[in-house]
């Protein structure tokens, strides 16, 4: 068991990713959201910004269609919280910064735009596209709107049109966007903007900062780790939703079957997993919960023999180590409440058992196989014979041989009691 830790160790070490080094010297880091915003996105940019030490401003790329609240709270949080500059850029031209976008674009310190790019239409809507239920749409967008007008007074930017852009789903070009004061300037490129922001005063996390010419300074291009990358493709609602009906389904099939072990196995580990996307527990707490469910399926396979369960079990412990021990994140303390921990436990434990007790059972059932297969089996006499003749049984025919004191007489049923070699010893019914 030692060496299976060890290996599992060794195994999740070469996967993650090395500590993302840092220059040592003052830049500009630049971050890209040039997709929809999920889990990975969020938490990306709430590590770079709260890591970077040498950093001298983030320029931060948009060009996104929205993405889900929750991620898109982690960053405006980090903006808001940032010790150093935040500065938005809608760019290429065409580029857009809608729904989620805009909630970024109004809350960095410096919101600017290039030109044919556009902003706004922040209306809350379901993660398939659609339009809310009535009631709960209503929920949403009263809390976007606050969100939005609260954004707004913090950076001083149009509170009424952001307000609208969550209530009525406006939207905005580059210049009308300047016009209505909901950004701070129109810039072609990196360099023009960089450019008019020299002297700039802002307040950056209560503190009142005057912005030096950052072309000064070189550009480095952030990138999010391996983790964040799968969780960002994980997280997509489509994705998501797969896994969870993966999960969902291996139970039910453990369940009307128990003893198949690997539906059983890959429905707890997507059952975490699911657990995890739909922040129900946290990346750490989740991650710990494949490691023991990994472990217990490694320790169940020692009994059974199966080398698929130990495979599965494998991959779920390698998963959990990777995303528990992540260099590119300081470390985290595990802190579980036992009122919201022990339904989760008991309901990974019950159905480790389920599967530990179904795989038991069917591995101690004796399957007869061969000639022992045929015992017990009902054929057709072909003839009338008292000692020897034919029967008909499984689609072949085959020589018997009489062993009751009874004539077995043509059509009658008969019943298999030995077998040797080819000929069946028989008894009629």
């Amino acid at each position: 068991m030692q060496k299976f830790l060890l290996v599992l160790a060794l195994l999740a070490q070469i996967i993650t990713d090395r500590l993302l080094s840092e220059p040592a010297y003052p830049y500009v880091g630049v971050i890209n959201i040039k997709a929809p915003i999920f889990m990975g996105t969020g938490m990306f940019i709430e590590r770079v910004i709260s890591q970077s030490k040498n950093v001298k401003a983030f320029l931060v790329y948009l060009d996104t269609p929205g993405g889900d609240l929750y991620s898109t709270q982690k960053i405006i949080q980090a903006f808001l919280n940032s010790s150093v500059p935040v500065i938005a850029y809608v760019h290429p031209s065409g580029a857009t910064a809608a729904s989620a976008g805009m909630f970024l674009l109004i809350s960095a310190h410096i919101a600017s735009m290039a030109p044919g790019t556009s902003a706004g239409a922040a209306t809350p809507v379901a993660s398939t596209g659609q339009e809310l239920p009535k009631d709960l749409r209503n929920k949403a967008v009263q809390m976007t709107s606050t969100i939005a007008r609260a954004l707004g007074e913090e950076r001083n930017r149009n509170v009424e049109w952001v307000k609208k852009a969550v209530e009525e789903s406006i939207a905005a070009t580059a210049q009308e966007a300047l016009d209505n004061k909901v950004i701070d300037l129109i810039a072609q490129n990196e360099n023009e903007l960089f450019e008019k922001i020299i002297g700039k005063e802002i307040k950056v996390n209560g503190r009142l900062v005057k912005l030096e010419d950052l072309r000064n300074f070189p550009r480095i291009e952030l990138e999010p780790s391996t983790k964040e990358n799968i969780l960002e493709i994980v997280s997509n609602p489509l994705v998501a939703g797969v896994i969870g009906a993966v999960g969902a389904l291996g139970i039910i099939l453990e369940l009307y079957n128990p003893g198949t072990i690997i539906p059983g196995a890959l429905g707890i580990v997507c059952l975490i997993i699911s657990m995890v996307l739909l922040r129900t527990v946290t990346i750490t707490v989740g991650a710990g919960l494949l490691i023991l469910a990994g472990l217990g399926m490694v320790l169940i396979d020692l009994f059974l023999g199966s080398i698929v369960l130990m495979v599965i079990g494998a991959i779920s412990a390698v998963a959990g180590l990777y995303f528990y021990f992540d260099p590119t994140y300081e470390p985290i303390e595990l802190t579980i409440q036992l009122a919201s921990a022990g339904p989760l436990l008991g309901s990974i434990l019950l159905i480790l058992g389920i599967v530990i007790v179904g795989a038991l059972r069917a591995f101690r059932i004796h399957t007869p196989t061969g000639s022992e297969a045929l015992i017990g089996v009902v054929g057709l006499a072909l003839g009338d014979f008292k000692t020897e003749g034919n029967v008909f049984l499984n689609g072949t025919i085959w020589k018997a041989k009489n062993v009751s004191s009874k004539p077995i007489s043509k059509n009658q049923e008969v019943k298999v009691v030995k077998v040797e070699g080819l000929t069946l010893f028989v008894e009629p019914i």
